[in-house]
C-alpha cells in the first residue's frame, strides 16, 4: 500500500511500478503474469487523470479507459485488455461490469483514492478482496479515517494473509489500541505493516517540490454587500 498527501507523487511511482513489471525487471515468471494488462481502478473524475498522467510520463505503455458499461457501450471484454498494458476503470463501473473483468487475466490491481474500499462491507470492498489478480496496491491519501477496520480492510486486499480475520484483528488490535490505549499493540501492528506500506511526506520530497507561493488580492465589497454582511451581525452578537 501507498500513502501520503495528494501531489506527493504516489501515482507516478504506481506507474514506474506499472513499467518496472513491463520491462521485466525483477519479475518472476514474467510471460506469465506481466505481459497482462494491469488494471487500474479510481473515482471516476481521477480517470481522465491516470490516462494524461501516464501518457505524460510513460508514452510507450499503451492506454485504455473506460468510460461506459462494457454492455451500452459494446465492447467485448477480450478487445479491451488485447494489446493494453493499463486498463483505467472508474469504481462504479468496476462494480456493475465485475464478472467480466474478474474473467480476464491481469497483471496486477491498482485501487487509486482506496479509501473507497475502506469499508469491508460495501461491495465495492467485497469486490477488490475477491478479484483475481496476482498482485494488488492500494494507493490512498487517507488509509484510515475512523478506525483500524479501515486499514484491515485495505491490508485484506492488499495482503489477505496477514490479518485473515477481522474478529481477531478487532479483538487483539482495534479495542486494545482504541479502548484501552495499549502502546505496545500500537507498536507490534506498526511493525508489522511496515514492509508492506510506503508512506511518502512532504519531507521525503520537498527537494522536489517547487517553492510555495501566495497571490493575495483584496477585493472591495460591492455597495450591498456591506448590508448584507453586517445585517447577522447583531443577532451574532446576543
Amino acid at each position: 500500500m501507498v500513502a501520503g498527501a495528494r501531489g506527493l507523487g504516489k501515482t507516478l511511482q504506481a506507474i514506474a511500478l506499472v513499467c518496472h513489471a513491463k520491462n521485466g525487471i525483477g519479475v518472476p515468471d514474467r510471460d506469465a503474469d506481466a505481459r497482462h494488462p494491469f488494471l487500474v481502478v479510481a473515482p471516476t473524475s481521477v480517470v481522465p487523470n491516470w490516462a494524461a498522467e501516464t501518457e505524460r510520463f510513460a508514452p510507450g505503455l499503451r492506454v485504455t479507459a473506460v468510460t461506459d458499461t462494457l454492455q451500452r457501450s459494446g465492447t467485448d471484454p477480450a478487445a479491451l485488455t488485447a494489446g493494453a498494458d493499463v486498463v483505467i476503470v472508474s469504481y462504479t463501473l468496476f462494480r456493475l461490469d465485475y464478472e467480466a473483468y474478474a474473467a480476464r487475466r491481469w497483471a496486477g490491481l491498482l485501487l487509486d483514492e482506496a479509501q473507497f474500499v475502506k469499508n469491508p462491507a460495501t461491495k465495492a470492498s467485497q469486490n477488490a478482496r475477491r478479484f483475481p489478480a496476482p498482485f494488488k496496491l492500494a494507493i490512498t491519501g487517507t488509509p484510515m479515517e475512523n478506525n483500524l477496520m479501515e486499514l484491515w480492510s485495505m491490508f485484506s486486499i492488499t495482503a489477505p494473509g496477514l490479518f485473515p480475520s477481522s474478529k481477531n484483528f478487532s479483538d487483539y488490535y482495534r479495542i486494545p489500541v482504541e479502548k484501552e490505549g495499549d502502546p505496545d499493540k500500537l507498536a507490534q501492528l506498526r511493525r508489522r505493516i511496515r514492509p508492506l506500506m510506503m508512506r511518502r511526506t512532504k519531507e521525503w520530497v520537498a527537494t522536489d517540490l517547487p517553492a510555495k507561493q501566495e497571490q493575495v488580492l483584496e477585493l472591495a465589497l460591492g455597495t450591498r454587500q456591506p448590508r448584507v454582511h453586517q445585517r447577522p451581525r447583531p443577532d451574532e452578537r446576543r
